[in-house]
């Protein structure tokens, strides 16, 4: 038997908090693979973005000219012209799903594009930060449990970790804000070239401006304002689906393996039929205001 010296004896008697964390965050090996693959994601775009040497003015300041208020107090364009506002639903039926697959083709090429690996680098990214929500609750217990046993170790420990995993969070929250707004660049660079591309072709821009063709107004502020609304409100929407839908399989994963199936299907016929009921017996509430 190999001789050991007395410090190395206590420190296998009394592992240090560092090394506790270690193993802890060893042992959590979906965590871990999701941030390697989140993170070497954004490493390869923003070092493929430093490596280029192309000009790239897709981050400008895109300009607008400032809207003002006519006599009567409406909005005007710059021609002086007020802007008329139109009440309008939006319809989700069949020319709308159309539209948007026609729409997604042009954002999305190809499968092997930027555009897809951003958002494939998002999910990445997503996982983690469910990931993280998960491992902070399980600290959560594990704190109160500490309390009541009057482990003082044990809640040193489980702060420390705590504290780690809330920077590990903050750091994936900075790098899931970053991957959206590079995500709406690329999304505006590809659609404003495309509709560049269609605008200037075949006398467009003289049968949109002059002729009024197709019934388009305000064919400018749309190119260059709608578009970028367009695209933040998408590549945001991609994460707020998406992020719900990982959380909550996630989460019925972990009940089943604490509580089993049984009990998992108990609970959330429990609350469908709560929620039906109370949607069912409540008075219209929105009428009286």
């Amino acid at each position: 038997m190999a001789y050991r010296s007395p410090a190395a004896q206590y420190a296998a008697r009394h592992p240090s908090v560092v090394s506790m964390l270690m193993k802890s965050f060893s042992k959590d090996k979906k965590l871990l693979g999701s941030l390697a693959l989140a993170f070497a994601g954004i490493g390869v775009y923003t070092a493929k973005e430093f490596a280029s040497t192309e000009v790239r003015e897709t981050i400008k300041q895109w300009y607008q000219p400032p809207t003002k208020k006519t006599s009567r107090g409406k909005l005007s364009d710059a021609s002086g012209k007020p802007v008329v506002k139109k009440s309008s639903g939006a319809a989700i039926d069949k020319r709308f799903l159309n539209r948007l697959l026609f729409i997604l083709k042009i954002l999305l090429p190809t499968w092997r594009s930027k555009e897809v690996m951003l958002l494939l680098t998002q999910s990445a990214v997503l996982v983690s930060r469910s990931l993280l929500s998960l491992r902070m609750a399980r600290l959560g217990g594990d704190g109160l449990k500490a309390v009541l046993d009057k482990n003082a170790k044990l809640f040193g420990i489980v702060l420390t970790d705590f504290f780690v995993t809330g920077l590990a969070a903050s750091v994936v929250n900075s790098a899931l804000k970053y991957l959206t707004n590079s995500i709406t660049v690329a999304f505006r660079q590809r659609l404003t070239t495309y509709v560049h591309d269609m605008y200037l072709v075949d006398n467009s821009y003289y049968k949109a401006a002059v002729l009024r063709l197709g019934n388009l107004d305000n064919a400018d502020q749309r190119i260059v304002e709608d578009l970028n609304q367009f695209c933040g409100t998408l590549s945001d929407l991609i994460g707020r689906t998406f992020k719900p839908a990982l959380d909550v399989v996630l989460s019925s994963h972990r009940m089943s393996v604490n509580m089993g199936w049984k009990g998992l299907a108990i609970l959330y016929t429990y609350f469908v039929t709560g929620g039906a009921l109370l949607r069912k017996l409540s008075p219209p509430f929105a009428s009286y205001i």
